[in-house]
């Protein structure tokens, strides 16, 4: 249940006739813990070269035991002095898990593409990829 709060909780059972109290059938003590994991980040495809004149798309999945809030790109390109973060596309899912996609531009120059996802859901957690490099090829 997406509004039950984090913690420990402890749940007793007592099943019993209902015409009789006092014949007790059986009793049983439940213990369980809601944890909000963050953002779970998985890539669907990643091309490690491409060539100048063509673009680079990214497919991620991304699932949260409660919400995807937000997934977004930080990249450099080629030429870039300074990282730009997007926000990627969902192309289909639900509140919990999403396909996502960006598309670069079409590359002029050869060099380094980086970049790394970050994923939010609706308790902030965030989660943050590695840095990837895609290798644009003259």
């Amino acid at each position: 249940d997406e509004n039950m709060i984090e913690g420990e909780y402890e749940v007793h059972i007592l099943l019993c006739d209902i015409l009789n109290l006092q014949n007790k059938y059986d009793e049983q003590e439940i213990k369980f813990e809601v944890i909000d994991t963050p953002p779970d980040i998985k890539f669907l495809n990643i091309d490690l070269a491409t060539k100048t004149g063509e673009k680079a798309i990214i497919k991620i999945k991304v699932s949260d035991d409660r919400q995807v809030n937000d997934v977004r790109i930080t990249y450099k390109a080629p030429g870039m002095k300074n990282m730009e973060t997007a926000n990627m596309v969902n192309l289909s899912g639900t509140k919990t898990e999403g396909i996502y996609s960006f598309e670069t531009k079409k590359f002029e120059e050869g060099g380094k593409f980086s970049f790394f996802v970050e994923a939010t859901d609706n308790k902030q957690q965030i989660s943050k990829t590695e840095t990837y490099n895609i290798t644009i090829i003259k």
